[in-house]
């Protein structure tokens, strides 16, 4: 199921392996560095991964900001914490699904919710899965930004 959450995860572990590649390249680096300053057509995915890097460095929320309203993301994404709310409030209406809702919206204890965010919950529904679902994306977004910006500086330092 895509997720905005794993999205935002891939793209700050691409971009942290790029710095930490281009740490130890100086070919790489140049690459890098230039990409930052001027996208290049022919490298599309090093040119998304430079942008995102040079938002990363500013504010890390900039970053997450840029890849969750992107283009990239895939019809019917939703966000884990979204998910989560909808489980903390209506954790038995989702339990209680017969089948996943079909149309634009899924309804749980009368009210209306985006369908996509209630098929995920119905996926998700069975114990553990959504503690599992949080346990593989890891701390990227508290713990995972420090590694980030060690690798950073050891590039700039470079």
């Amino acid at each position: 199921m895509p997720l905005v959450e794993a999205e935002q995860a891939a793209w700050q572990w691409t971009a942290q392996v790029l710095v930490e590649r281009a740490a130890e390249d100086p070919a790489l680096s140049l690459i890098l560095a230039r990409a930052q300053l001027k996208p290049e057509a022919e490298c599309p995915v090093l040119s998304r991964a430079a942008a995102y890097l040079t938002l990363f460095e500013r504010d890390p929320k900039a970053f997450y900001w840029a890849v969750e309203s992107g283009a990239g993301l895939p019809r019917g994404t939703v966000s884990l914490t979204d998910l989560e709310d909808l489980f903390a409030l209506r954790a038995r209406e989702i339990a209680a699904l017969e089948r996943s809702p079909q149309g634009v919206y899924g309804e749980l204890g009368a009210r209306r919710y985006p369908a996509p965010l209630v098929r995920a919950a119905f996926r998700l529904r069975s114990g553990g899965e959504l503690v599992r679902l949080r346990e593989a994306l890891g701390a990227y977004d508290t713990a995972g930004i420090q590694s980030v910006r060690a690798a950073l500086t050891r590039w700039r330092r470079r």
